[in-house]
């Protein structure tokens, strides 16, 4: 799982530079993440609760609460550490 957190970004990272080379969005979202995975798998997990109570609905609730819900709240993860990097191109690319 931790491993899969270096990527959570890359979606966004696509999104907004939709000719950026797939190895560059790679190290880009690596980067990123660097030193917030702690906080991030924090955030993740208090979603337990929410996914564990869909099942309940046969992913019901997931489908029209929780995912959203979970998408939304990574979005604005995201933005946030652009904004702690203090963005320009993302910070000429995490000062690499």
């Amino acid at each position: 799982y931790i491993k899969l957190l270096q990527y959570l970004y890359m979606p966004y990272i696509l999104a907004e530079n939709p000719d950026m080379p797939t190895k560059q969005v790679f190290e880009l979202s690596k980067k990123m993440i660097c030193g917030e995975k702690w906080n991030v798998f924090v955030m993740h997990l208090s979603f337990l609760g929410w996914v564990l109570l869909s099942s309940y609905t046969c992913g019901i609730l997931q489908l029209f609460y929780v995912g959203p819900y979970i998408g939304y709240t990574t979005a604005a993860y995201y933005e946030a550490t652009k904004q702690k990097i203090g963005n320009p191109q993302i910070k000429e690319i995490v000062a690499g």
